[in-house]
């Protein structure tokens, strides 16, 4: 059974459980605690949670017990506790503060932040019901194909300068075919990309890389407002259908209009990711 709020239990799961998974828990900038509701762990600034084969345990943990611990760093990093006269050196792992566990784009989120294909909008901040831009979208599928941007050093776009942090992405998806401009010589980069736009990007990078994988089971046969997509996405809308990269809505309407949120994006790109890895 888990053993919660106890540092002796910890020292033991420390040394000799081999715990699988820890996490830290920080209030959040206002000062509310944001784990274990209604519990007496909620009332606590700063925990610990150890994860083994037994359970979880818990423990308070104060800032003189802790060393190297950056609160707003995703991902794993290794710090130091120290419970009495014993240092242990342990690897944690950071959420996003503002995307919670069980939710359903979690797991996609992680891993694509893990992978280095999303990065956050801020200190351990991620903005999943943040609209994503067209800029934001080529760069993950840049990151995707491990992008040398010393390559692409200019900019064919007047609304794209050079020295920003998508300006190599978007070069290098206009000379690749991947991605093109809006009109008039741009790009449109803080445009908020739809959910019809991002599947002509998919299926473009997956031409023109050569990849050529099998369809997915258990995809629906049809979007039931099919009809509503654009003439120029339909034959890119039906690749990722088929290829399970999107799903429709619990109505089975794909929504082709609607501006992708980067939670969307972050699972679309995590379908694709799988099925060329």
């Amino acid at each position: 059974a888990a053993v919660a709020y106890s540092s002796s239990a910890l020292a033991v799961l420390l040394t000799s459980c081999e715990p699988k998974n820890v996490a830290i828990y920080t209030a959040s900038d206002d000062g509310t605690p944001h784990f274990k509701a209604n519990t007496s762990l909620d009332a606590q600034n700063q925990l610990i949670e150890l994860t083994c084969a037994h359970g979880k345990s818990y423990a308070p943990l104060a800032s003189n017990m802790i060393d190297g611990y950056k609160p707003a760093q995703v991902g794993y990093q290794k710090i130091t506790l120290n419970y009495g006269p014993t240092e242990y050196k342990i690897t944690v792992y950071n959420d996003f503060m503002d995307v919670v566990q069980g939710s359903w784009y979690y797991n996609s989120v992680a891993r694509a932040y893990d992978n280095g294909l999303f990065g956050g909008t801020g200190a351990g901040v991620f903005s999943p019901t943040v609209t994503m831009t067209r800029a934001m979208f080529v760069t993950v599928l840049g990151n995707i194909d491990a992008v040398d941007t010393s390559k692409y050093t200019g900019s064919r776009f007047s609304d794209v300068p050079v020295g920003k942090w998508y300006s190599p992405y978007v070069e290098w998806a206009a000379s690749m075919g991947i991605a093109s401009g809006t009109g008039e010589g741009r790009f449109s980069p803080d445009a908020t990309i739809t959910r019809q736009q991002i599947c002509v990007m998919m299926h473009k990078f997956m031409t023109v890389k050569g990849y050529s994988i099998p369809d997915a089971a258990g995809t629906v046969a049809s979007f039931k407002d099919a009809a509503s997509i654009a003439a120029w996405a339909r034959e890119s809308v039906e690749y990722c259908r088929a290829k399970g990269f999107v799903s429709g809505d619990s109505a089975g309407n794909f929504n082709p209009n609607n501006k992708a949120t980067r939670a969307e994006g972050a699972v679309m790109i995590m379908r694709l990711f799988d099925s060329i890895s």
